[in-house]
């Protein structure tokens, strides 16, 4: 069922026994199928509300994280955290508790403040702090609570930030870990995408730049978010995915792992382009 508002979604739940959940399928499992009937909220994909006194933001489930950032940057906002992996729904990614970039900025259910959900009997209940651990466990529930509706996050001011990537090997990684303090490295923000058969990592830095008040350069585009874009207009639906995917499927079946990693390396690079940008 592709339900449009929350009062279908009622409708669904008190016309079937039992109900499982999907968001975009990014997690390949069996834990959201089901033989009864399966809801995906990927239609309720509004943005509601800009709380610009409370610093807060409330969307449908089905909003695409990416969406979201976007809608927030038109507008000066940013979440003060987010996955690495920005394309599922933003109900699906609370509800796995997919991961933030540091020990300081948490997962993007850390900053979930409210959770609207149609619980089994079909009545809707919006769950606050003031729950205590009924609240707690809606953030990371995995769609075993109810069918989540509508989330509303913290944001923040948006900060003008220099991002930079570069490769380095695991030895190297070492290094940097023995002379840095632990808060400090969580502070400065940076982040490693670790290959142990190639015994290297893409690094990330992001630094803050918010005491600069015009930058020399232009911002540059988004490198990975152009090769997904020409990926949708050029590959999907077409012969070519086909191919794509047998292709990728013969890759993971390699028994050679080092060769199977460097695939998924190549994948990474072909996305986020070493460099800096602002």
């Amino acid at each position: 069922a592709y339900p449009w508002t929350v009062e279908q979604v009622v409708e669904l739940v008190k016309a079937h026994s039992r109900v499982r959940v999907v968001g975009l399928g990014h997690s390949f499992n069996t834990l959201t199928c089901g033989k009864d009937l399966m809801i995906t909220t990927m239609q309720m994909d509004r943005v509601l509300t800009l709380n610009k006194i409370e610093h807060t933001v409330t969307a449908q489930a089905g909003v695409k994280t990416r969406n979201l950032i976007h809608w927030l940057r038109d507008r000066g906002y940013a979440l003060p955290t987010a996955p690495y992996y920005i394309d599922q729904s933003v109900a699906g990614a609370v509800a796995t508790s997919s991961h933030g970039s540091s020990v300081i900025f948490g997962s993007l259910s850390s900053i979930i403040k409210a959770v609207k959900i149609v619980v089994a009997d079909g009545s809707i209940r919006v769950l606050t702090e003031a729950d205590g651990d009924l609240f707690m466990a809606a953030k990371t529930s995995v769609g075993a609570l109810g069918v989540v509706v509508e989330l509303t996050l913290a944001v923040q001011l948006n900060e003008l930030v220099s991002r930079g990537l570069h490769y380095i090997d695991d030895q190297g990684i070492l290094a940097e870990l023995k002379k840095a303090e632990h808060n400090a490295l969580a502070f400065e923000r940076v982040h490693y995408w670790y290959s142990p058969p190639l015994k290297w990592a893409a690094k990330t830095t992001v630094d803050d730049l918010s005491h600069i008040r015009k930058l020399d350069t232009k911002p540059l585009p988004n490198m990975g978010e152009s090769a997904s874009d020409m990926y949708y207009r050029i590959v999907a639906n077409t012969s070519l995915q086909q191919v794509l995917y047998k292709r990728t499927a013969q890759m993971l079946n390699d028994p050679n792992t080092h060769t199977a990693a460097t695939y998924v390396m190549l994948g990474h690079i072909a996305n986020i382009l070493p460099g800096t940008y602002k």
